[in-house]
């Protein structure tokens, strides 16, 4: 993925960011949360009482949260190269392409 930012038509910024790369961080942060939740009781009822205004989450683990969100990312991946978002106002742009 390449988020490309220009402002005013002169400065230019490029920042590639390899999906693999946040695939492999979301799916640390999901063991991590496994782990913390079989390990610790009380984080466990603690993330249940913090997402217990969400409604639309009721019944579903963190962990399974993470497993959906690994897999959009690799939905996105085999779509091959795509243009996400274009943005242009006042002489600034910004864009986000998957490759």
């Amino acid at each position: 993925m390449l988020v490309r930012v220009m402002l005013h038509g002169r400065r230019r910024l490029v920042i590639p960011m390899p999906l693999y790369v946040l695939d492999t961080l979301l799916r640390a942060v999901g063991d991590l949360l496994l782990f913390c939740q079989l390990l610790l009781p009380l984080c466990r009822k603690s993330l249940q009482k913090n997402l217990g205004g969400l409604k639309w989450c009721k019944g579903i683990e963190i962990t399974m949260l993470g497993d959906m969100l690994c897999d959009s990312l690799e939905e996105l991946r085999k779509r091959g190269r795509w243009r996400m978002v274009e943005v242009k106002n006042c002489g600034n742009e910004v864009h986000i392409d998957f490759y």
